[in-house]
């Protein structure tokens, strides 16, 4: 029989699947490194858009804080102008009261009494001024009590004058309060009370 020499076909055989082993090795290398790039592209193309993302928002947050400042400071604007409205509006309707002062003033003062200075500060009026005799000072005070336009009149000094009969006389005396000032006043009193009993 004749004998066959099988060796050389399996030497080929084996370089064969060692050839096909290293070119699925390349192959898979391949596709994974090609696999590895895709996902790192996707995986900053991400990261890109994030950004971008962030910046958009960064820039909107910037912008809506500009306005924020702006609507703060119109908001200050009108809190200003809404005070200064107030101001001249009290003004304008405290403008014919201080004639309503002088004039009441004036019609109080009593004979023998003579007004050297009126001064006014907020509610109250500093009032200077001689007289010929201490009664009249009395006098003008208690008028100035009885009058509905003021109140709380008190003699500060009383002086005579040297070699003269007259005295030199200072007094204060306050407006007479509106009604809603003395609920305000009362109001606080009594909350004054409460906080004290509470004590």
């Amino acid at each position: 029989m004749a004998q066959i020499n099988l060796l050389p076909w399996r030497e080929e055989k084996r370089q064969l699947l060692n050839r096909n082993f290293y070119v699925h090795c390349g192959i898979s290398v391949l596709l994974g490194f090609i696999l590895i790039m895709s996902v790192d592209w996707f995986i900053h193309r991400g990261i890109d858009e994030i950004e971008l993302r962030n910046s958009y928002i960064s820039q909107e947050i910037s912008k809506l804080e500009q306005t924020i400042k702006e609507i703060e400071s119109l908001k200050r604007n009108k809190e200003e102008l809404q005070a200064r409205m107030k101001v001249i509006q009290d003004l304008q309707g405290n403008r014919s009261l201080i004639v309503h002062y002088f004039d009441e003033i004036a019609r109080l003062v009593p004979e023998g009494l003579y007004l050297n200075k009126l001064e006014r500060t907020g509610d109250d009026f500093k009032i200077d001024g001689v007289s010929v005799a201490n009664n009249r000072v009395s006098n003008f005070s208690r008028n100035l009590d009885d009058s509905p336009w003021f109140e709380n009149s008190k003699t500060v000094s009383l002086a005579s004058i040297t070699n003269r009969e007259e005295s030199k006389f200072q007094m204060t005396v306050s407006k007479e309060k509106t009604k809603e000032e003395k609920e305000a006043i009362a109001g606080q009193e009594g909350d004054l009370q409460s906080l004290e009993a509470t004590q």
